[in-house]
């Protein structure tokens, strides 16, 4: 999307590969966010993710329970790649 690093750089001094984190139950000791926006988006959900690193921007392919907007949850990392890059 034609300009989307610079609205993310303005916001935060990081962009995150949306792939590379995984979604968990705040449960599940990560990262601590809260959903922001979710969005349907052919086979995945997209969830904007407010968190001390600033808006993360995930996907999931878990659509049997997609979550609402303002539920807690736990982000980590996929375990493979690059995951954030400073900008």
């Amino acid at each position: 999307m034609p300009g989307c690093a610079a609205r993310c750089a303005r916001r935060s001094a990081h962009l995150a590969r949306p792939e590379a984190w995984r979604i968990a139950l705040v449960t599940d000791p990560g990262l601590a966010a809260r959903v922001v926006k979710r969005t349907y988006v052919g086979r995945l959900m997209a969830y904007t993710r407010a968190s001390p690193l600033g808006d993360l921007f995930v996907v999931s392919p878990d659509m049997r329970y997609p979550l609402e907007n303002r539920a807690p949850v736990g982000l980590h990392l996929a375990g493979h790649g690059v995951s954030m890059v400073s900008v």
